[in-house]
Order: structure tokens, then C-alpha cells, then sequence
């Protein structure tokens, strides 16, 4: 599903910008651009730093993980 890659880029980067400028709280959108109408949809929500931090810290954990499975084979 596109919307929620989408949605974990824009979450990954919205922990990047509340850790970069102190942030507490924020709100994120993504914006989707329809170009046989050129209408716009706008999906946004409110997070906290601590809630996109955890998003953050589950991505990485996520990534190492399938990352030391595809090492595993190259090991043995």
C-alpha cells in the first residue's frame, strides 16, 4: 500500500525535524496530486515527538533485523 509508505517516510522525517529543532509536537500531511482533475488530497495528522520517535526506533529495529537475516546466509 503506497499511503503507508508513504505515511512512514513522512513520520521518519517529522522525528528528524522535531529532534533538529526541539519540537514537542507536530503536524504532518501528505499531499497527493491528482493530474487528470489537478486536484489535490491532503491526509494529515497530529504526533507527539515521543510517538514519532518510537515510529523512528521500530523502523531501525525493523531494518536491522532484515538486515542481519540477509547477512546470516552470506556467514555461514
Amino acid at each position: 500500500n503506497h499511503r503507508l509508505l508513504h505515511w512512514a517516510q513522512v513520520k521518519v522525517y517529522g522525528w528528524l525535524l522535531c529532534q533538529q529543532l526541539e519540537l514537542e509536537e507536530l503536524e504532518l500531511a501528505v499531499v497527493y496530486f491528482d493530474v487528470m482533475s489537478h486536484a489535490e488530497h491532503a491526509f494529515s495528522d497530529h504526533f507527539t515527538a515521543a510517538e514519532l520517535e518510537d515510529f523512528f526506533n521500530q523502523q531501525c529495529q525493523l531494518f536491522l533485523s532484515g538486515a542481519e537475516q540477509e547477512e546470516a546466509p552470506h556467514q555461514a
